[in-house]
């Protein structure tokens, strides 16, 4: 049986079987442990419990060293953490993203690797992104409007990403604790059901957008009827003003599935970036993917309460 153990091989152990146990202790070196007469926990992982009490034992008769392990396991807990600078450049399509994601949230919640989420305080859109970035270590940034002026300025689109802060063009801005980016973007949200799909061209969905604006209405709603010669259209209006409301509809093509209609507020359905959608359609959300114009790693998808 092999004795000696890593330091992280140890503490698996010892959470598996003792979780209690004190880490300082539980990581003490095995030739420490065989210089004082003491088993080591490789030797004595049948009873964890006598050996973790002979060890107390020893470091209650000898104060001093007690002293000294504790410092060397805070030396050796500072040793893991990583204190690489890594230097990210941000691509075009990623700095765009970027900008449009502020529509829906202030801050910016990285975490490690290339996918990025955000949603909106009110929780009624989230949106998700490949990147064509993989970030090695998550962070947060409170204020993302301040790093973007802060990168237009500088003229750069490389940042450094230190163990506690972000830097780009001379300019360093703190990490934020992601606790306190609330609510919390990074979870798996699915349509309870998918009961209509439909394809929103980039045309159509750029045109509706204008016309709400112009109207100042507040309403985008959807409708497929169905019928043999059905039709999808768009609809900016005022729903709760019913034909008392401006309006303006745009027909987006053939529909002759199960008839449908759904509502958008115009204050979230705007804030999709420019492009073509996959639609489907569930009770209260409905998930936009864009158009598969690119390969995988490049999918954008939004989620969208429904009025």
């Amino acid at each position: 049986m092999t004795t000696n153990l890593s330091r992280e091989a140890k503490l698996a152990l010892v959470r598996k079987v003792a979780p209690g146990f004190a880490p300082d202790i539980v990581t003490l070196p095995d030739g420490w442990l065989r210089r004082r007469g003491l088993k080591t926990i490789g030797e004595s992982r049948d009873d964890l419990g006598e050996w973790y009490r002979s060890v107390l034992a020893y470091l209650g008769q000898h104060p001093f060293e007690a002293k000294e392990i504790a410092a060397a396991a805070a030396r050796w807990r500072e040793s893991l953490v990583d204190s690489t600078v890594y230097e990210v450049a941000l691509s075009k399509r990623t700095l765009g993203l970027l900008k449009s994601f502020l529509n829906i949230s202030p801050h910016w919640y990285q975490k490690a690797g290339n996918v990025l989420k955000t949603l909106a305080p009110t929780k009624d859109i989230l949106a998700e992104a490949a990147l064509d970035e993989t970030f090695p270590r998550a962070f947060a940034i409170w204020d993302l409007a301040r790093l973007l002026k802060a990168m237009k300025q500088a003229g750069v689109a490389v940042i450094k990403l230190h163990l506690d802060r972000l830097e780009v063009g001379g300019v360093s801005i703190p990490f934020s604790d992601p606790a306190l980016i609330t609510p919390n973007p990074y979870r798996d949200l699915k349509l309870p059901s998918e009961d209509a799909f439909f394809f929103l061209p980039k045309d159509a969905y750029a045109d509706i957008c204008k016309a709400a604006a112009a109207l100042g209405v507040e309403d985008v709603v959807v409708a497929g009827d169905g019928k043999e010669d059905g039709r999808l259209t768009l609809k900016a209006c005022d729903a709760a003003a019913g034909t008392a409301s401006p309006s303006k509809t745009v027909e987006i093509g053939y529909y002759g599935e199960k008839p449908f209609q759904v509502r958008f507020k115009v204050a979230i359905f705007n804030k999709l970036m420019s492009g073509s959608y996959d639609v489907a359609v569930s009770k209260c959300f409905a998930r936009f993917d864009s158009e598969a114009d690119c390969e995988e790693d490049c999918r954008l998808t939004y989620f969208l309460a429904m009025a």
